[in-house]
C-alpha cells in the first residue's frame, strides 16, 4: 500500500510563515503519515524546529517541494540561488527527493504557452537536476495544466530532459484540467514517476475535496495500490471549510481507496 501525505498548502501562506505547528498537529489529527512542504517555509534556520515537529507528532517529511520563475536568463540569475538553497535543506533533513514547480509570468492566471519560456526552464531543469543528482537528490517535476496546451507543447520540451536527472511527480488534477486522461498518463511515464499528486476539482474548475470531483482517482490508485514505496500526497490548494477539515476529508478518501 502506497504512504499518504498531506500537502502544507491547504494552511494556507500566513500558518506556514507563522503557525507552523500547527499544521504538524492538524496534518497528524487528519491522519497523514507524512507531509510535503515548499522550500520557502523551511528556511535553514528551521531545520532542527522541524526535526523536532517531526518527531513529536511522528511524521514523515515526504518532499520538499521548490520552484519559482525561471522563463528567461535575467530570471534564472535572479532566482537560481533558491534551488540551490533546497538542496542544503533537503540534505540537512535527510531528504532524498525535491519536487519542482515552474511557474509563469503573471501567475496565477494560469496561462503560458510561449516556447521560448518552457525552454528557458528546461535549461534549469537539466543543470539542477545533475546538481540534485551530485547530491544524492532526485528531482520530481511537479506539472499543472499549461503544459498540455498547444498539443502539449511545455510537456514535450520538459521531458526532453535527461530522465537521469529528471523524474516526474504527477499531479492527476492538473493532469485532468490539462485535458488528459490521468490513467493513460500515468501508464506512459511510468518510468519517470517517484510519486503522486492527487488534487480534486469540481466541473467547473474549482478546488474541492478528494473524491467530491471530477478526476479519476480509483484508476490511478489501482496502478500504485501495491506499491509500499511510494507517496501519494494529497494537495488541496484552497477550503471552503477549515483546513483539517478539508485534510481529514482527504485522508479519509485515501484509505477508502486503500480498503482501510
Amino acid at each position: 500500500m502506497p504512504k499518504f501525505a498531506c500537502q502544507c498548502i491547504t494552511w494556507g501562506p500566513a500558518n506556514n510563515s507563522e503557525n507552523k505547528e500547527l499544521i504538524f498537529r492538524e496534518v497528524k489529527q487528519a491522519g497523514f503519515a507524512g507531509l510535503e512542504m515548499g522550500a520557502r517555509n523551511l528556511r535553514p534556520e528551521f531545520v532542527d524546529f522541524y526535526k523536532e515537529m517531526l518527531d513529536k507528532y511522528e511524521l514523515e517529511l515526504a518532499a520538499l517541494h521548490c520552484g519559482g520563475e525561471f522563463t528567461s536568463d535575467a530570471a534564472i540569475e535572479k532566482n537560481y540561488a533558491s534551488l540551490q538553497e533546497a538542496i542544503t535543506i533537503a540534505k540537512a533533513m535527510g531528504l532524498d527527493k525535491l519536487f519542482f514547480s515552474g511557474f509563469p509570468n503573471g501567475w496565477p492566471d494560469f496561462k503560458r504557452d510561449d516556447e521560448s519560456e518552457f525552454r528557458c526552464e528546461a535549461k534549469v531543469l537539466e543543470r539542477f537536476g545533475k546538481e540534485c543528482l551530485d547530491n544524492g537528490i532526485t528531482l520530481c517535476y511537479h506539472n499543472h495544466h499549461w503544459e498540455f496546451l498547444k498539443d502539449k507543447m511545455g510537456l514535450n520540451i520538459i521531458f526532453d530532459v535527461n530522465p537521469d536527472y529528471l523524474k516526474l511527480v504527477p499531479d492527476v488534477g492538473w493532469v485532468t484540467r490539462g485535458g488528459d486522461d490521468p490513467v493513460e498518463f500515468v501508464k506512459k511515464y511510468a518510468d519517470r514517476i517517484v510519486a503522486l499528486h492527487f488534487k480534486e476539482f469540481t466541473a467547473q474548475g474549482d478546488f474541492t475535496e478528494l473524491g467530491t470531483g471530477i478526476v479519476n482517482f480509483p484508476g490511478v490508485y489501482e496502478l500504485y495500490k501495491d506499491d509500499p514505496d511510494i507517496w501519494i500526497v494529497a494537495e488541496q490548494d484552497q477550503s471552503k471549510t477549515t483546513p483539517l477539515e478539508s485534510a481529514t476529508a482527504n485522508c479519509r478518501y485515501l484509505k477508502t481507496l486503500a480498503g482501510i
